[in-house]
């Protein structure tokens, strides 16, 4: 279906784009399409922030699901943040049962826009593009098998497969952006407001409150993504009896007991899971010294907001949703079925249980030698 839905959205490209050929009129209005989740609106952000700055004098209206909103705005210098939750990916049904197409229409006003931007689109929004939506359009599908050519070519030519090329590059390349000329990670903002709540309400004033904080995020949307929570709760142990740390899990109100387990057998720590929304979590990754999380949303949140992340990939690809920030530690032992759909596992989740609690625990070593040596050498430190 994705990639059904790829070639679909590039003839989609193709007729909108003929129709109306380059070089027609002024650009007042432009619609960008995010429709995924947390992790993928931040994995775009640099993409959607060369929009803007391609059009500089339009408005801008971005396109999103529920569960993104608050981010959205919060993240970008956007005119209009339009609210429309996809059946593609609504994990909640929050849309209810009206048709895609009238909610999408009516979240978008049934304006029509000069330039629209498919990050990640669904049927319904192709259709709205289609029929009228844009004049011009540039879009995901287009970009994704222009990838899987160069990928097809250099095999061919004997050169092995390169890889895929990131979710940033492919959204940069969608925004037509210079790879090069972009910001690696989104510059995310967080509230100050929301910092001094947090530090309050995690350190107040604990004499362990210079002691390196810790932020664990055990909870994945995808289960195959899941490390082992008895390893979790080893990994808490053991940070908070070699470093004297100050362990914090986070989680959704739906992870609350698998937060309390990785906090099991008298492992200090407090779980704020259900109990922050997504603008103190952002507060609360900000203040972290290290953040330990498998491949979901949060993890791409630490990252954006500078913390440095060991992040625990298994049945998807670190080479396109893996961080790149100078400090973060990708820990990812490939099997001969990965990556994978992660609908199904007839490996009991191998690539998952390869990673080992000593490898984790050395490499939050390695991140917290480096921030107790920026410490000392007087550069700047959470």
């Amino acid at each position: 279906m994705e990639y059904l839905l790829l070639v679909m959205s590039s003839v989609v490209s193709a007729l909108v784009n003929t129709l109306h050929p380059r070089g027609g009129g002024v650009v007042r209005h432009v619609v960008a399409f995010k429709l995924d989740h947390l992790g993928d609106l931040i994995t775009a952000a640099p993409a959607i922030s060369a929009v803007r700055r391609r059009h500089p004098d339009a408005e801008l209206t971005l396109v999103v699901g529920s569960w993104c909103a608050e981010l959205a705005r919060a993240l970008f210098p956007v005119a209009v943040v339009a609210v429309y939750d996809s059946p593609r990916f609504d994990r909640t049904r929050a849309g209810g049962t009206e048709p895609a197409q009238r909610r999408l229409r009516r979240a978008l006003d049934r304006r029509r826009y000069d330039v629209a931007y498919g990050f990640r689109e669904d049927p319904a929004a192709l259709g709205f593009c289609l029929f009228g939506g844009c004049r011009r359009r540039s879009d995901r599908g287009t970009v994704r098998i222009g990838d899987r050519v160069r990928r097809l070519g250099a095999v061919l030519r004997g050169r092995g497969d390169p890889g895929p090329q990131s979710e940033f590059e492919t959204n940069l390349r969608i925004a037509g952006a210079a790879v090069e000329d972009a910001p690696a990670l989104p510059p995310l903002t967080v509230s100050p407001d929301d910092v001094e709540r947090v530090r309050e309400d995690i350190l107040g004033e604990s004499p362990n409150a210079s002691r390196p904080l810790i932020v664990i995020h055990p909870g994945a949307a995808w289960a195959y993504r899941l490390w082992p929570v008895d390893r979790y709760n080893d990994l808490a142990t053991r940070l908070c009896t070699k470093h004297q740390g100050t362990v914090v899990v986070t989680g959704s109100a739906e992870e609350r007991e698998l937060a309390g387990r990785v906090l099991a057998d008298g492992v200090q720590g407090r779980s704020v899971a259900g109990e922050y929304d997504i603008g103190r979590v952002a507060a609360l990754l900000s203040l972290a010294d290290v953040y330990i999380g498998s491949d979901t949303g949060i993890t791409h949140l630490a990252a954006a907001v500078g913390t440095p992340v060991v992040a625990l990939f298994g049945p998807g690809d670190p080479r396109r949703f893996g961080h790149i920030g100078p400090r973060d530690v990708v820990l990812y032992h490939k099997q001969d079925c990965s990556p994978c759909p992660q609908t199904d596992c007839d490996q009991n989740g191998a690539c998952m249980k390869a990673i080992t609690v000593d490898e984790v625990a050395e490499a939050v070593a390695g991140v917290l030698r480096a921030v107790d040596s920026r410490v000392h050498s007087g550069g700047s430190s959470k």
